[in-house]
């Protein structure tokens, strides 16, 4: 009378008839599963409360952080480097210049982090009172441990300042930023505080305090030229002076006035010779005041390059000197800037040897002009002199008094310029953006560690539930039954609710026959009720461990047997804790199982009629019951009077239905097992697990029993969505007469 078909219930394989336990390793052999993404919404479905107390750690963690952070304030001032490498496009955008522009660029945003650029804000904005950035002065780490013993080293009022101011600078370039807006020649400086009011005022005080810090060198370097081209213009003045005195003299001296008209073309030749002389040595000058400008270590030369490169060596100067003051010589900016000094001074070196060798050669050159030009004039002014012409004298003087008259005029304009450009000093750098107070803070950034903690919550909550997934070996399914112990499983029996704990089973079937539990009972009768003779089969039910709801499970069998139209007997051979009357509500009778089995007489089947009692709701259903607890109940159900008795039980019911203690407390559930035609092992939903599911099995030794997970919440099992028939309970739990129970807790 085997089936391989299922029910609403349970399901069962084909191998569940037979009795060796090679039958069911067919199941030990299953492919590995896949897990596909249905399995994944499954499996969070399952652990939605690890999931979600998960997330809820982590975002509540998340906005306690956000509650507790302070809020800072970020303002950035935007600075633009110009020079003559620099060409507007059409865009407004600018070009990458020379390599010079490149360094003055780096050049700048050193500067904006250097040490006197921080003391100069410092002490304009007052920040070395300002809480936020004023360093706490810490108590020394030994005084913890020696108290007072050992005093701090003592500064003077100077090296206390300059520690003091030192850490203030420190604190402000730890919350200032510059950076370099791609490969244009702007540069931001961003200041972050705790007031927006504060980021913004440091920021324009960092880029404002550079820029004067700039017109400052400027207007000094300008002023030391001054100083130098009025020298000169004066010397020049002292010489014109000079000479127009001496050519008076001479012309008083001699008696002579002007040149009388026989001169006129020795005058004339004069006169252009003088010309070209005073020219010759003017270019000669310039090219020796050139070789000196070259040579020198300050002042203006006509090289631009060169003036680049002296105003880099300038820069690298102070820095030298304020690392030197600072780190000392072993520091690696120290190294690096000494390095890059190194650099500046060989091009340097090379751009002055070629603008004095340059300017040598001019010097020869109008040297030897001005030689051929002598020789000439001279020759001249000797035939002129052989001629009686002393006016030439005169003349001469004159003219290099006027020489010297244009030179002055020519140094002069030089130092008019020179003043002009030093009202209107302007550094090669520009403020276009001044910093502006913002409303929201920029740290935090609460969108997106909000967007953060939710993916990494996410990832923790799948890791976790997966994990949840892995050490649950809790077994609440027949495929997990069939996999982890090779047992068919014939159902799975709801759990009863509180209310209809309190209604007798054999109730339960007569006012509610149409409950889950009713339905499900019968399922299972007549699932094993195929695996049974028609007349006096024996069933053994046992579980693994107490509380599995074996009794449970044995009563509502015995029951469903009993409505439908099968004379059923139940019998309580768990002589340690006997629950079967106070399961079915039933009193003691005249006698009971324990008065059968430690009788002396021999059995004889007139015995039964005093142990065997009637309930009175189902007629066909009868109980065989324990009132009393025995020393050794071994012994007793060892004894040869179990066989007579289900013997004798057989013959007189259609089905006997043996209640054994748990297997694993006892052994008493594997000799009944030999007496009967099946045994059902009892698995309680969620709480068995494979472990003790398997050591039960052992125990019963060469018998397969078949499966049966009791106390199922198919609520639960519905919302977990294991895949099977119950994962649709909530669609068809409507269908029965009585809505489903409450669960049990």
């Amino acid at each position: 009378m085997a089936s391989s078909g299922t029910s609403f219930f349970g399901s069962r394989a084909a191998t569940g008839f037979d009795a060796h336990p090679a039958a069911s390793q067919s199941h030990t052999t299953r492919p590995a599963a896949h897990v596909g993404a249905g399995d994944v919404w499954n499996i969070l479905v399952r652990r939605r409360l690890v999931v979600l107390l998960t997330l809820a750690t982590v975002v509540a963690g998340v906005m306690l952080f956000l509650l507790r952070a302070t809020p800072l304030y970020t303002a950035t001032t935007t600075l633009q480097v110009t020079s003559q490498g620099i060409e507007e496009v059409a865009t407004g955008e600018l070009r990458p210049g020379s390599p010079l522009d490149e360094l003055r660029i780096s050049t700048h945003m050193n500067l904006l982090t250097a040490a006197p650029l921080g003391v100069m804000v410092v002490k304009d904005m007052q920040l070395d009172i300002d809480p936020e950035f004023a360093p706490v002065i810490e108590k020394p780490w030994y005084s913890r441990y020696f108290g007072t013993t050992r005093r701090a080293p003592v500064l003077d009022a100077e090296d206390a300042e300059a520690q003091h101011m030192g850490g203030v600078v420190e604190r402000l370039f730890d919350r200032v930023k510059i950076d370099r807006i791609g490969q244009s020649h702007l540069i931001e400086v961003a200041v972050t505080t705790v007031d927006p009011e504060k980021s913004a005022r440091i920021a324009n005080s960092i880029a404002g305090s550079h820029l004067k810090r700039l017109q400052k060198e400027a207007r000094s370097e300008t002023a030391r030229r001054i100083a130098e081209t009025e020298l000169r213009a004066d010397e020049l003045r002292q010489q014109a002076v000079d000479g127009e005195r001496a050519a008076v003299a001479y012309s008083r001296s001699r008696g002579v006035a002007a040149r009388g008209p026989a001169d006129t073309a020795n005058t004339g030749q004069i006169d252009r010779l003088s010309a070209q002389l005073a020219e010759a040595r003017a270019a000669r000058v310039g090219a020796e005041i050139r070789i000196a400008s070259a040579g020198a270590s300050t002042g203006t030369a006509t090289s631009p390059l060169l003036n680049d490169l002296r105003s880099q060596m300038a820069t690298l100067d102070k820095r030298i000197a304020e690392l030197q003051s600072q780190f000392g010589a072993g520091h690696p900016d120290m190294i690096a800037a000494t390095a890059q000094r190194s650099d500046v001074a060989g091009r340097l070196a090379i751009e002055t040897a070629r603008v004095q060798g340059d300017a040598r050669a001019d010097v020869a050159a109008n040297r030897a002009r001005e030689g051929q030009i002598a020789s000439d004039l001279g020759s001249v002014r000797a035939e002129a002199v052989r001629a009686g012409d002393a006016s030439v004298s005169v003349d001469d003087l004159r003219r290099s008094a006027e020489a010297n008259r244009a030179l002055y005029l020519t140094q002069l304009a030089q130092l008019q310029e020179l003043r002009s450009r030093e009202r209107v000093i302007r550094p090669d750098v520009t403020i276009v953006g001044k910093a502006i107070a913002g409303a929201d803070p920029s740290e935090p950034r609460t969108g997106r560690i909000i967007g953060v903690a939710a993916v990494a919550g996410s990832m923790l909550a799948l890791l976790f539930a997966f994990a949840a997934e892995m050490l649950d070996n809790r077994l609440r399914t027949a495929d997990q039954v069939a996999e982890h112990i090779g047992l068919d499983t014939l159902a799975m029996m709801p759990e009863l609710g509180r209310k209809d704990m309190r209604i007798p089973i054999t109730q339960l079937f007569t006012r509610q026959p149409n409950s889950i539990f009713v339905e499900a009972s019968r399922a299972l009768y007549m699932d094993i009720v195929e695996r049974l003779p028609m007349r006096g089969g024996c069933i053994v039910i046992t579980s693994p461990l107490p509380s599995d709801g074996k009794t449970l499970i044995a009563a509502s069998l015995a029951a469903a047997a009993a409505t439908l139209g099968r004379r059923a007997v139940l019998v309580d051979f768990d002589l340690r804790r006997p629950t079967v009357l106070e399961t079915l509500s039933m009193s003691a009778g005249s006698g009971d199982l324990v008065d059968c089995l430690m009788s002396e007489r021999k059995f004889h089947r007139s015995e039964l009629d005093a142990i065997i009692q009637a309930n009175d709701d189902l007629p066909r259903l009868s109980v065989v019951g324990v009132t009393r607890v025995i020393d050794d109940p071994s012994a007793a159900l060892s004894s040869p009077r179990v066989g007579e008795i289900i013997g004798a039980l057989r013959e007189r019911f259609d089905l006997v239905i043996l209640n054994a203690p748990p297997i694993l407390a006892v052994r008493d559930a594997k000799g009944l097992s030999v007496l009967a035609n099946q045994t059902l092992l009892v698995i309680r939903w969620g709480h068995t697990t494979p472990e003790i599911a398997k050591a039960a099995r052992r125990l019963l030794g060469g018998i397969v029993p078949l499966a049966v997970i009791s106390r199922v919440d198919f609520r639960r099992h519905s919302a977990a969505r294991y895949g099977d028939q119950l994962q649709h309970f909530s669609d068809f739990s409507s269908y029965f007469g009585v809505p489903a129970t409450q669960r049990q807790s």
